[in-house]
């Protein structure tokens, strides 16, 4: 399991060892060594698809002040949680990698960047230490910073700075919810070890054990809440979502790609890992009002996206609608809801991958990625044409296609709790229609463009038949990721529905 930090870690040191005159030697190492994750994701996920864990525990760092001891152990663990993740993860850098040849210059800088990017992100996917998952997941603000800042629009900079500004205010709320959950629940002598004294350590299993030992007090809601908001601009949810506007139509694809289809759902991750599994009884008074932000997301997102003229901007606020969704199914905290709402991740993560990938090869072509200017692509550009409507069906949840399982799971979960919120969510089914529709129309239909588009090359085909054919391999047997996330997902929700059973209802 290791291999998943150490491959791409070991291929961002080889590449910078390679002079960067070395333009076509670059190149192929890039994408080569950014496959290699990805062989390793599926040489874990072939061994062992029955959501079993992979754990590794061993001594880190330990140090005492004052009498005072504090412990941070190696602990990562690769179980049915984490590996849908690690897998979309390795997909979708794997995507991201091949799309980097459609970048003019820095070919260097972006795959250092890339891979040093997703080893942080592994990290925070298998990490199962508070402080570990926190270190991984401050570091991959670092060489997000730079890609978006080096790649794509003159507006990049300025992406950056508002990447780096939103993203480090949540990153300063999630240090101080660390701190006070090691030093509230860290405690050795909680779970029955007084010999330990003031000894404490920042271990998931034994924080989780201790909170679960304990009577619920406001330091819980404290933290909840404090969880919560660090994630909630990572998801994003609304009105926190403005940065990642600037992200989405700022930077170049082959940037999007990776950020929307895996960063956005660490905020997902770490929030259904603290806030929710840690927090049930606070979970229980807040759920409500949660649903009601996940809806207004999803509104919020699904009307905004049909007033855009750009279609970044489209996929971007579908996306934040989508992950109202998540958001939606994970507060119903119920076994549809919460498999929805992973489902509902990868498939994002996938889609996503699928139509910024058309989008690089268009914009590519055209330079343009204003929808007017656009029109007609279906005849000189047929394959770049068919992978962005097979996205956009996909998107809209066309059945048989894997945004509708996850979409379905998250209403029929949502809707045993909420059901008016729940018939306005559905009601946002029919705007993703209208504005994917409108986007396939307005690209591909059409008067032929006077100007030749040329298609899509081989290098380029590969990867977007590959992320298609999970979509529709999702679509037609979900159960290739639900019997993975099967024994997770009860784990998730059980301590939320024992509440319930006692207490009579949500």
């Amino acid at each position: 399991m290791h291999a998943l930090l150490a491959v791409p870690f070991l291929g961002a040191l080889v590449l910078a060892c390679i002079p960067s005159a070395h333009m076509r030697a670059v190149r192929v190492v890039g994408v080569l060594w950014c496959c290699v994750p990805l062989a390793v994701a599926i040489g874990l996920f072939v061994q062992d698809d029955t959501g079993v864990s992979y754990t590794v525990h061993a001594p880190w760092i330990a140090w005492t002040v004052g009498g005072t001891a504090v412990h941070i152990p190696w602990h990562v663990s690769l179980d049915g949680f984490s590996m849908p993740f690690v897998m979309l993860a390795a997909i979708v850098c794997a995507v991201s990698g091949v799309a980097g040849f459609l970048l003019t210059k820095r070919w260097k800088a972006f795959y250092v960047l890339l891979l040093l990017l997703t080893t942080a992100v592994f990290g925070v996917f298998v990490a199962r230490d508070v402080v570990l998952f926190f270190l991984f997941f401050e570091l991959t603000l670092v060489p997000m910073f730079f890609l978006i800042g080096m790649f794509g629009k003159y507006g990049r900079e300025r992406a950056a700075n508002v990447f780096l500004v939103y993203n480090g205010i949540g990153s300063a709320v999630l240090f101080l919810a660390v701190v006070l959950l090691i030093v509230h629940a860290g405690s050795f002598a909680v779970v029955g070890t007084p010999t330990m004294g003031n000894s404490f350590t920042s271990d998931y299993a034994v924080i989780a054990s201790n909170l679960a030992a304990m009577p619920h007090d406001g330091m819980h809601t404290v933290l909840f809440w404090l969880f919560f908001l660090a994630f909630a601009i990572k998801l994003p949810v609304f009105p926190l979502h403005t940065w990642m506007l600037r992200v989405h139509g700022e930077a170049h694809p082959a940037i999007v790609i990776v950020h929307s289809g895996v960063l956005l759902k660490m905020g997902a991750f770490g929030m259904l890992m603290f806030s929710f599994v840690l927090f049930p009884e606070v979970l229980r008074g807040a759920a409500s009002a949660l649903a009601v932000g996940a809806v207004v997301t999803i509104v919020v997102g699904a009307v905004m996206a049909c007033a855009q003229k750009d279609v970044r901007l489209v996929f971007a606020y579908a996306s934040l609608s989508h992950m109202g969704f998540v958001l939606l199914g994970m507060v119903a905290m119920n076994d549809n809801g919460v498999q929805g709402a992973l489902f509902q991740l990868v498939s994002h993560g996938l889609i996503s991958a699928l139509l910024f990938f058309a989008v690089a090869v268009i914009e590519t072509r055209t330079q343009t990625s204003d929808i007017a200017s656009l029109g007609g692509l279906g005849q000189p550009m047929p394959f770049a044409s068919a992978m962005l409507m097979i996205g956009a069906l996909a998107a809209l949840g066309l059945p048989g296609l894997s945004g509708f399982v996850g979409e379905w799971l998250v209403l029929v979960g949502a809707y045993d709790q909420w059901r008016t919120l729940t018939v306005i969510a559905t009601g946002s089914v029919v705007l993703s229609a209208v504005y994917m529709l409108r986007v396939v129309l307005g690209i591909v239909f059409g008067p032929p463009p006077q100007k030749h588009r040329a298609d899509v090359r081989t290098i380029e085909a590969f990867p977007m038949v590959f992320v298609a054919a999970c979509i529709v391999v999702l679509g037609v047997y979900p159960s290739v990721l639900h019997d993975v996330t099967r024994e997770a997902t009860k784990t998730i929700v059980a301590p939320y529905e024992q509440l319930v059973d006692v207490g009579g209802g949500v």
